[in-house]
């Protein structure tokens, strides 16, 4: 029982953070910035379900939602202003 009182705990500010992220990433005029909120929102994606017990998700979640899309865009980005 206190295990899910402290695993609340520790969950509580990274699911707070998420829909902070998920606004700012929307209201973003920068793709630079928008290339930050959307590493840190996946990471911290990850994060969560690492710790709610799915390591599978968040590996998944790491590798597709954070690097592989992280890429795609420093790429799109570089293209677009060189």
């Amino acid at each position: 029982m206190m295990n899910d009182f402290l695993r609340t705990g520790l969950l509580l500010p990274f699911e707070l953070l998420l829909p902070v992220l998920g606004i700012l990433l929307i209201q973003s005029q920068s793709p630079i910035n928008s290339l930050i909120y959307r590493s840190f929102l996946g990471s911290i994606a990850a994060l969560i379900y690492a710790l709610i017990g799915a390591p599978d998700v968040a590996l998944t979640e790491v590798m597709v939602g954070t690097l592989l899309s992280s890429l795609i865009y420093i790429v799109t980005i570089r293209s677009c202003y060189t």
